[in-house]
């Protein structure tokens, strides 16, 4: 198990790189750190693993205290962003490497890296140098680590960059399965994609600039978003609008698209602006032309006067909008905070 205990990162000129982030991860599990650019995902492992020091917080492996420990005294894998391939060795020097340092008699070194090899389709390659592989070949190579060895925590930094972006997708769900199948480490696999958090993680901890936002399962996030933040990453196909929560004697209500909604809301928020969180469905053959259209798999979604929805299977020329009742989310406006009652 992992466990991080307000673990917060500063830079030497001031910016932090993560804050206060606390979690526990046990072997078996998944957690996806589902972050955008900057959003504080690298700086979290880099430090768990020891590349960057801790300005504060806590970092426990199985329950003892690593947080100040040397790097290769820490227990864990860390599958790097650009692969961490040395690019004056071999395929399989690089392969060997951790359990050189290990070591591992010679013999079973290679057994090791020839059944890793074998697994990750990267036989024909083990001979060739670091600087001669393709992007594809470095991702291969970054995931072929996690044969090698089976330390208590495993970590992914958004490995799948590595992939040329007409593959991406196709290499992911290729090698799914194998991370799935990582059952005696902790697994940490921060990312920038929705579909790869949701694929991968039992959780999801959603970070935006350094801050953890939320930690919960995919159907905890979607549903219920703690913060606009975690609403756009989550829901990214949503509509946000900011209008007025008014009191009509019987219950606080919205309106969106000239029509009222009741919303569980506290008192002391009528006459106030929310941020107001909802899907839209289109029903073709309306009132309304649409001014785009776009498919997510096999999903087709409208755009249709600013509001995104979700229509039928083709595209029609004309729409009516409606609102999700049950999808609607209220958020504070100074805050950016889901609204609890």
């Amino acid at each position: 198990m992992i466990k991080l205990e307000s673990l917060t990162i500063k830079y030497m000129y001031g910016s932090t790189g993560a804050k206060d982030i606390s979690l526990e991860c046990a072997r078996g599990e998944r957690i996806a750190i589902l972050a955008g650019e900057e959003g504080g995902k690298t700086s979290l492992l880099k430090c768990i693993a020891g590349l960057y020091p801790a300005t504060g917080g806590r970092v426990y492996i199985d329950g003892a205290d690593i947080t100040r420990k040397k790097i290769k005294e820490r227990d864990i894998l860390l599958v790097h962003t650009e692969g961490g391939i040395i690019k004056t060795r071999t395929v399989r020097a690089n392969l060997e490497l951790p359990l050189k340092i290990r070591k591992y008699p010679k013999e079973e070194r290679q057994i090791i890296v020839g059944e890793a090899a074998k697994n990750f389709g990267i036989l024909p390659i083990l001979d060739d140098y670091g600087y001669k592989l393709s992007d594809d070949d470095k991702l291969r190579v970054a995931l072929a680590r996690t044969a090698i060895r089976t330390p208590a925590v495993i970590m992914f930094d958004d490995v799948f960059r590595l992939a040329p972006h007409a593959i991406r997708k196709a290499m992911f769900l290729e090698y799914l399965p194998k991370i799935r199948a990582l059952r005696n480490s902790a697994v940490l696999f921060a990312t920038t994609s929705l579909e790869e958090a949701l694929s991968v993680g039992d959780r999801i901890l959603v970070m935006n600039f350094g801050i953890a936002e939320q930690l919960g399962t995919p159907g905890e996030l979607k549903e219920y978003p703690a913060s606009v933040a975690v609403d756009k990453m989550i829901n990214p196909y949503k509509n946000r609008l900011t209008v007025s929560v008014s009191d009509e004697g019987n219950g606080r209500f919205i309106r969106i698209f000239n029509k009222l909604y009741r919303v569980p809301c506290p008192p002391s928020y009528a006459g106030r602006e929310v941020i107001c969180s909802f899907s839209a469905v289109a029903e073709a053959g309306g009132r309304l032309p649409i001014s785009d259209y776009f498919y997510d798999g096999d999903a087709l979604y409208i755009r249709c006067g600013g509001i995104v929805a979700r229509a039928g299977a083709y595209p029609s020329d004309r729409y009516d909008i409606s609102v999700d009742i049950e999808s609607i989310r209220l958020f504070d406006v100074a805050t950016e905070k889901a609204l609890t009652f």
